[in-house]
């Protein structure tokens, strides 16, 4: 089809005519959608054209199969933010579309007006690193090695074989200030503490002891225990037999030490 342009205000007429260019999926006038059979058609050098009668300041938006005429963001709890009819928009056929940029215009209602972008990737990210501060990280339909930094994060890793990383006992606290991992899976997925030293006080990098079964933790080691449908992870590293870190998990899960690497 023969591009009529950009989304904007038009008058007079515009034509569409049937080649082999792009295929038109969609047309929307002033966001109302068109249907070919309405139009007046006419051929001219064996090539069939439609018209379109537009009024001062219609809108006309014109869609390939190969373009984009929706932007939906989701967040954890499933929110749904969508976009509709952005513009028009043609990819070549057969081009990966791995990353867009966007510019993004807010404007205010005395006229202030802020400028920024926003990339979109369709790839799913194997890695997500928290910050300093509690977050909520989300993992994709891959395995993603999970790492949320400080603060009390809630992590969820989706489908995949999932690692859920800690660096420093600082990564997590107890009490209110832990981690929550929402949808561990036993056998699949794992909770890397290899880069954490299980006894502070003495040189190099010890592994925790892991005590099977539910239980209080004891010193230099890694056990847990249930509570409220969540299971709670414990960690000690000064020896003296308190939690110095706790990580819980949704829902009632007995861990085994294949469930984590030490």
């Amino acid at each position: 089809a023969t591009d009529p342009g950009p989304v904007g205000p038009t008058s007079d007429r515009t034509e569409l005519t049937n080649d082999t260019q792009d295929q038109v999926s969609k047309i929307l006038v002033n966001g109302e959608a068109l249907e070919l059979s309405e139009l007046s058609q006419s051929m001219e050098g064996g090539t069939y054209v439609y018209t379109i009668d537009l009024a001062a300041d219609d809108f006309i938006q014109v869609f390939t199969e190969d373009g984009f005429n929706r932007i939906e963001l989701q967040n954890s709890t499933t929110f749904k933010v969508g976009i509709g009819s952005p513009g028009y928009q043609i990819e070549e056929a057969g081009d990966p579309l791995p990353f867009m940029d966007f510019g993004v215009t807010i404007t205010d209602t005395d006229g202030d007006v802020a400028h920024g972008s926003i990339s979109l990737s369709s790839q799913p990210a194997p890695d997500l690193v928290g910050t300093a501060a509690g977050e909520a990280l989300v993992g994709g339909d891959t395995a993603n090695a999970i790492t949320g930094g400080g603060g009390a994060d809630l992590l969820t890793g989706n489908a995949g074989a999932d690692r859920f990383v800690y660096l420093d006992v600082s990564d997590t606290g107890t009490g209110v200030a832990r981690d929550v991992i929402t949808d561990f899976e036993v056998g699949i997925d794992r909770i890397d503490l290899s880069a954490i030293d299980a006894d502070a006080g003495t040189l190099g990098d010890d592994a925790f002891t892991f005590v099977p079964g539910p239980g209080p933790v004891a010193p230099y080691s890694l056990s847990w225990y249930q509570s409220a449908g969540a299971t709670i992870v414990q960690g000690d590293v000064d020896g003296d037999g308190s939690a110095d870190f706790e990580i819980e998990l949704t829902g009632a899960i007995p861990l085994q030490a294949t469930d984590f690497i030490l």
